[in-house]
């Protein structure tokens, strides 16, 4: 009887989990690589934009789709930063202390049908399986001369991972403490995914998931020293389901542990 019953659990956990990385296959990440996590006072940096299912290097973001990308200086001031071309940016900081650098592409509708994907709400199509409006947001972590001043500062966006503990303390076999903030609440029960560069080339593979606690609060174990990713994501009921049928908030934060 115990037998039973306890195989039914394990069948039913493994159901949810196939669900879970089902759910979150079809939804590309945005995130940000840095030339340099933890550069010099007054060394240059560049910034590129993650695209895709694999990091830190996958597809391509198509021309247009960016809303928005800056830093964030040690005392919160906004600063903006040098396109090199439409995925590469440079940024020089000029002060000691923790840079955020935050940006997000343009919000819309992503909706799957028997023919595949549209950008497009619900309305005007045909054979449809579900749809979402998402909003996709980016932030990485850069640490000069290793001070700490900023790092507990948040960007504003919807949906954030806010670092408890600066990345350059860290070492390997060191754990990651973050903060999930939904609209500035804790966001409790959610699953944080995190891997690190040259983890593995297949598509949504992470290397550590875990779940936030009731204060939005859960700990990434740093496995291996190098660039890592944490991504988060939140679902929400859309208010006109003839439209649409949820909102879709997607977050990652990219920081380096030497």
């Amino acid at each position: 009887m115990f037998t039973q019953k306890r195989r039914k659990i394990i069948i039913l956990y493994n159901s949810l989990i196939i669900l879970l990385f089902a759910s979150i296959a079809h939804a590309h990440c945005l995130w940000l690589n840095v030339s340099n996590y933890l550069p010099k006072l007054g060394e240059t940096v560049i910034i590129e934009l993650g695209w895709g299912h694999r990091f830190p290097t996958d597809e391509v973001i198509k021309k247009g789709w960016l809303e928005s990308i800056y830093a964030i200086s040690p005392k919160g001031e906004k600063l903006s930063l040098k396109r090199l071309d439409p995925t590469h940016f440079s940024f020089t900081p000029q002060i000691p202390g923790v840079y955020l650098i935050a940006a997000q592409i343009k919000p819309g509708f992503l909706t799957k049908t028997t023919e595949g994907y549209k950008l497009h709400p619900k309305r005007g199509l045909r054979n449809i399986i579900t749809c979402f409006r998402y909003d996709k947001r980016a932030k990485a972590i850069i640490q000069v001369a290793k001070k700490n001043q900023g790092i507990s500062q948040k960007v504003g966006h919807p949906l954030e991972l806010i670092p408890l503990k600066a990345p350059a303390q860290l070492k390997e076999g060191d754990s990651l403490p973050l903060k999930a903030i939904f609209y500035g609440k804790p966001l409790s029960k959610a699953f944080l995914f995190a891997t690190y560069a040259g983890f593995s080339e297949k598509k949504n593979t992470f290397a550590y998931a875990t779940m936030t606690d009731e204060n939005g609060e859960g700990s990434i174990k740093i496995l291996k020293k190098g660039r890592w990713m944490v991504k988060i994501r939140c679902k929400l009921p859309y208010p006109d389901k003839e439209e649409c049928d949820e909102y879709l908030y997607g977050a990652t934060l990219t920081f380096e542990v030497r």
